[in-house]
């Protein structure tokens, strides 16, 4: 079980830290050529790769794109027109000492990759390192004007102040699917009881206790985000610009949000309209392999072949010797060919069963797009699901850091994925993963029907992303499409101002109707008692009865004496 710090960590780090195919150029507009920069703080080089699929089609549309990143292209890379890169020496040694972890290891023993301090180190740290570089100094007083900013959703505090320095609007690709951070910030809700939290692997729908420990992730990291790892960035920021505003208030102001995730792959979510899903921007269709490989992965017994890769930020080198003996051993009993990404080379391991075959780089999309292929057994990393999605092709995961936990346990929920725990792996359970995902045709079904819906899309997301970002140039920032909820505190947001009103006014109602109702009692308590008829009750009133009873007597008095009158009156007559 993942610890609480290691969660912490990750998201730390990573708050710290594609169309279908690429389409050729296109026109969405009369939008005139602009100067674009992008930033990314990220610390694996996966956050590279949206935006230089985005960069490349905005050149092709005759913009000039920046791209600042700590990853320097490949030596042998092309210079293309109209793209630029720099990479501050400062940030590059920085990020790759930082980066220097034995993630697999790890995961292994059941330890935290990286402390939860050194991952809020990263967030300040990586900022100054970048700042203080003399490349980027050079670069932010060279006189340069960018109409348009675009930077890393995962971590943006640092690269605001970027936009600030430069007067631009600016704009994010979310480049991890899972961290919503930048999301919530910019005003679209984000409901913790269907939303998990990145690095937890729960999916939409979660039990009780599930709940309780997603909001509670949900809450603690958003209270480290804003209470402790702002006002760090916020000092490094002030320190090389001088008038620079609140980090918090700058975030807010994003213009347009590139969201790297699918309902397909991902979960629905309720955005407002300054957010669009992207997930597959870099996706392309399978290219024929060299022959080598070709004739390597259709080789053998002829079943296919397996393609195992833990990505760019794990480096599978680093695993324990106990752990790679154990893939070896799986590896010999399989059917199949194993094409295994392993930094080193064939030459670093001499004991390899003769079905397996080690390479340093390998053309992930070319393989998961061969007909031959068999099943992907990989780290969860998000673009390598999202590629096995589009692709179709069943999988095994190993969640090894981040949101690689919460990738795998949706791409599970799924149907067309196995996900297995690296601290108790065994030689069984890796091989009966293997041998599920590979032989029970459900999970290749599940894929297709995951690759048909991804692609069943009336706008590419590459086109998609080109379409925002422009329109953002043309309409000066988008103002309008900026939700006014951002800048509510959380007490209006969740209404706690509106719930005291309603309680005030229940209390003030509750006070007048009792006083009303004990002013109504008191009046009819002490009130004189009201004359009744005799027929009404039988009892007549204490003066009425005295009247009564005089007036009888008397009445019974004057007849006795008019009786004696008229007896002696008679008698004298008689006599």
């Amino acid at each position: 079980m993942t610890s609480t710090r290691w969660v912490l960590a990750c998201a730390l780090l990573l708050s710290a830290a594609t169309g279908l195919q690429h389409q050729a150029p296109f026109s969405d507009g009369p939008t005139a050529p602009s100067n674009i920069l992008m930033v990314t703080m990220g610390g694996t080089r996966s956050h590279k790769v949206p935006f230089m699929a985005l960069g490349r089609a905005l050149v092709q549309k005759g913009h000039n794109v920046t791209f600042l990143s700590a990853f320097p292209p490949a030596r042998d890379s092309p210079e293309e027109p109209g793209f630029e890169e720099i990479t501050p020496l400062g940030l590059v040694l920085y990020v790759r000492n930082y980066t220097d972890w034995d993630l697999v290891g790890a995961r292994f023993r059941g330890e935290e990759p990286v402390p939860w301090d050194q991952a809020l180190a990263y967030t300040y740290e990586t900022c100054d390192h970048m700042l203080s570089d003399p490349e980027t100094q050079h670069f932010l007083h060279s006189g340069r004007h960018f109409d348009l900013l675009i930077l890393d959703g995962a971590y943006p505090e640092c690269a605001v102040g970027l936009a600030h320095h430069f007067n631009a609007p600016f704009m994010y690709i979310n480049t991890v699917g899972f961290h919503l951070a930048s999301v919530s910030t910019s005003g679209s809700p984000v409901p913790y009881a269907t939303t998990p939290f990145l690095s937890r692997g729960f999916t939409d729908k979660m039990t009780l206790l599930q709940r309780a420990e997603n909001t509670f992730f949900h809450t603690l990291f958003w209270g480290i985000n804003n209470w402790l790892m702002s006002p760090l960035v916020q000092n490094v920021l002030n320190k090389h610009f001088p008038t620079m505003p609140p980090v918090g208030k700058l975030t807010k102001n994003v213009s347009f949000i590139l969201q790297n995730a699918h309902h397909t792959v991902s979960y629905p979510r309720p955005y407002l309209p300054n957010v669009a899903e992207i997930a597959c921007i870099h996706c392309r269709e399978a290219r024929p392999l060299p022959k080598a490989l070709d004739d390597f992965v259709r080789g053998g017994k002829g079943n296919g072949f397996i393609f195992v890769s833990m990505g760019s930020s794990v480096r599978a080198t680093n695993m324990p010797e106990l752990l790679r003996l154990l893939f070896l051993r799986v590896f010999a009993q399989l059917p199949y060919q194993v094409l295994w990404k392993w930094e080193f080379g064939s030459e670093s391991m001499p004991d390899l069963p003769p079905n397996v075959r080690l390479e340093r780089w390998l053309p992930q999309q070319d393989l998961l797009g061969h007909p031959k292929i068999a099943a992907f057994l990989t780290h969860g990393g998000l673009l390598s699901m999202f590629e096995t999605v589009y692709h179709g092709v069943p999988v095994v995961t190993l969640p090894v850091f981040c949101d690689h936990d919460a990738n795998s346990a949706k791409a599970h929920d799924d149907g067309y994925a196995i996900r297995l725990e690296l601290q108790h792996l065994s030689a069984d359970e890796l091989h009966a993963a293997l041998q599920a995902v590979t032989e029970d045709p459900k999970y290749r079904a599940a894929a297709k029907y995951r690759q048909a819906i991804l692609r069943d899309q009336s706008v590419g997301p590459l086109r998609t992303a080109v379409y925002w970002t422009e329109y953002v140039l043309r309409h000066r920032g988008a103002a309008h499409l900026q939700a006014p909820v951002r800048d509510m505190p959380l007490y209006q947001w969740l209404l706690l101002d509106v719930m005291v009103v309603y309680a005030l006014i229940a209390y003030v109602a509750y006070k007048t109707i009792a006083s009303m109702a004990r002013f109504a009692y008191r009046s009819v308590v002490s009130a004189p008692a009201p004359r009744a008829s005799s027929k009404a009750n039988g009892v007549l009133p204490n003066g009425l009865a005295n009247d009564i009873a005089n007036g009888v007597a008397n009445g019974i008095a004057n007849g006795v004496a008019h009786s004696l009158s008229s007896g002696v009156t008679s008698g004298k007559k008689t006599n």
